[in-house]
């Protein structure tokens, strides 16, 4: 007789919750808070990467697009886990937050 393991003991990593809050400035800038819960499984050293768009296409102008930058005001992970990130430019047309415990 073979018995499978419970789903949360296979070691598989998920996303099991995605929250956003955006708030615009009076200075037209958008303030966003991304809470992100995601589960590692038992894959130890490891972290997200976050691509964040940043050029768009400005259609009612032949070549020009719409730069947006961006700036990471803050990374938390949970109690007792490492927060360190970079970013990075990917292409020129999004950046790259990398939040890694293996750092």
């Amino acid at each position: 007789m073979v018995a499978a393991a419970p789903a949360d003991a296979q070691g598989f990593e998920e996303i099991r919750g995605y929250d956003v809050d955006i708030r615009i400035e009076k200075s037209g800038a958008l303030l966003v808070h991304e809470t992100i819960d995601y589960d590692f499984g038992v894959v130890p050293k490891h972290g997200i990467y976050r691509d964040i768009p940043n050029r768009f296409d400005y259609p009612k102008k032949d070549d020009t697009d719409r730069v947006y930058r961006i700036d990471v005001v803050s990374v938390r992970g949970s109690p007792g886990t490492p927060d360190q990130y970079e970013t990075e430019e990917l292409r020129r047309e999004r950046d790259r937050l990398r939040a890694d415990q293996d750092r």
